[in-house]
């Protein structure tokens, strides 16, 4: 089956771990009164995969079937029982809801198109969407003597892109709105600072180069002629020794223009 976009987010997840943070034992916000049953993670959007545990004030845990989440997005916790006194929560924030991830994955297969056209599509079928070599029906691409879906090196041609994508996005953000904070009624004041718009430059440039050798890689083994068979044209003695940009040479000792 072709490769969908379902399998891009789990797999950019596991790439994207550097944007995943641990939180241990934070309280949790909510109007603790013996009604109120609903309560929220300072942090979020929360790890799906990672969930929540949930402690009271003496580190006692709590057993999962006494709470449910409500939501990863919002961080909604909801009690069975009312809580009479402070709760505290250890999780993993995610840092991009499944939404967001959504959008980048569909941005990262139009990068790789742009970066190596091969006239693919997003073709959706079942729910699902996948990359397609059909419009109108789930194709999965030949890619040489595999397809799309069995080639490591072409999604992990596809993954930078989605990857660059997101960075290239949040390069944006940053370079608009310099750090990002929250208040909360509980934990207080949260400042970040770690998406710095001149660091995510630098990091942009470091996937752009690795975007380019994945497009040759994956050209190569798809049999595009563009990639190979390059032989460089002969360049003669007085040029080398002028022009060459090579150690000894006239134009590296500043002799020459």
């Amino acid at each position: 089956m072709a490769y969908s976009l379902t399998t891009a987010v789990t797999e950019l997840k596991r790439s994207l771990f550097w944007n995943e943070q641990a939180v241990s034992h934070e309280p949790l916000e909510g109007l603790v009164d013996g009604e109120n049953k609903v309560f929220y993670a300072p942090h979020r959007p929360l790890s799906s995969t990672a969930g929540i545990t949930v402690y009271d004030v003496e580190g006692n845990e709590f057993s999962s079937g006494s709470y449910s989440v409500e939501s990863y997005e919002t961080a909604t916790i909801v009690f069975n029982t009312a809580p009479t006194k402070r709760y505290y929560g250890s999780y993993t924030v995610q840092g991009l809801t499944e939404a967001m991830l959504n959008n980048v994955v569909h941005e990262g297969s139009d990068e790789m198109e742009a970066r190596h056209n091969r006239i693919w599509y997003l073709t959706s079928s079942g729910g699902s969407t996948y990359i397609s070599s059909s419009a109108t029906q789930v194709v999965d691409p030949v890619c040489g003597g595999l397809v799309f879906s069995t080639s490591r090196l072409q999604i992990k041609l596809y993954l930078l892109c989605c990857e660059y994508a997101l960075v290239k996005a949040l390069m944006k953000y940053a370079a608009a709105n310099y750090f990002r904070y929250r208040e909360g009624r509980v934990a207080g004041v949260m400042v970040d600072r770690s998406r710095n718009a001149e660091q995510l430059r630098l990091a942009l440039d470091v996937l752009d180069r690795d975007i380019d050798d994945a497009v040759i890689g994956a050209g190569n083994q798809a049999g595009d002629s563009v990639f190979g068979g390059y032989v460089a044209g002969t360049k003669s003695d007085l040029w080398l020794d002028q022009y060459d940009w090579w150690t000894g040479g006239k134009q590296w000792r500043g002799e020459v223009a």
